[in-house]
């Protein structure tokens, strides 16, 4: 009996140290017996993995300091726009940089005048800005400012913006615009009043596109 266990014990040892040194040419052809005792052993497997989509439901007044470049929303548009947003009112003017527009009819006058202090946004840009954000199911809205005081837009013009002359050069900048982007919607900050009925006046001519007042 002694001998048999013997026998049993070294047999069941040649066969574990046999599985170990690889001679199975398939691991799984093991029987349920040698797969309990190698139970630890690592197998691979592919996980899939999906995209977590997130409600599109904040809008994102961009009141756009420093005037963010065409190229974040065109190349960056992912990297640039939160996930949550579904719409952007992206300013078009600003306090101290002037307009963020071509501005040709500005360009025209003085010898090549510019509207814009810095950095702005050409027409093919902006119309490439509007489509790759409606491709990634995101609106924009421009916003023109009239309501404050916009020191360039005084110091190329040499009027303010709400002012007899100046309201000409600002009229003509927003139906230059309207007729080169030919936008969707647009949005004003102008003070109630006469101001409003020129824009409505200026809309009128332009009746594919939505527009409202912001405060």
């Amino acid at each position: 009996m002694y001998r048999i266990i013997t026998i049993f014990f070294l047999l069941f040892t040649a066969l574990c140290a046999a599985a170990q040194d690889g001679n199975y040419e398939n691991a799984e052809v093991r029987s349920g017996f040698f797969r309990r005792i190698f139970k630890n052993e690592k197998k691979s497997k592919q996980e899939s993995v999906r995209k977590i989509t997130v409600p599109r439901t904040e809008t994102v007044r961009w009141l756009n300091e420093n005037m963010v470049p065409a190229e974040d929303f065109i190349d960056r548009f992912e990297m640039t726009v939160p996930d949550s947003v579904p719409k952007i009112e992206l300013f078009m003017t600003n306090p101290v940089n002037g307009w963020y527009v071509e501005g040709k009819v500005i360009n025209a006058l003085n010898g090549g005048a510019d509207i814009h202090k810095n950095d702005f946004y050409s027409y093919p840009d902006y119309k490439r800005i509007a489509s790759v954000a409606l491709q990634n199911e995101v609106s924009i809205v421009p916003v023109f400012d009239l309501s404050d005081y916009n020191l360039f837009f005084s110091e190329t013009t040499g009027h303010e913006m709400l002012s007899v002359e100046g309201w000409r050069f600002a009229r003509a900048l927003i139906k230059e615009f309207l007729e080169e982007t030919q936008t969707d919607s647009i949005a004003f900050a102008v003070p109630e009043g006469k101001y409003r009925k020129f824009i409505e006046e200026i809309m009128v001519g332009y009746p594919d596109t939505a527009y409202y007042y912001i405060n």
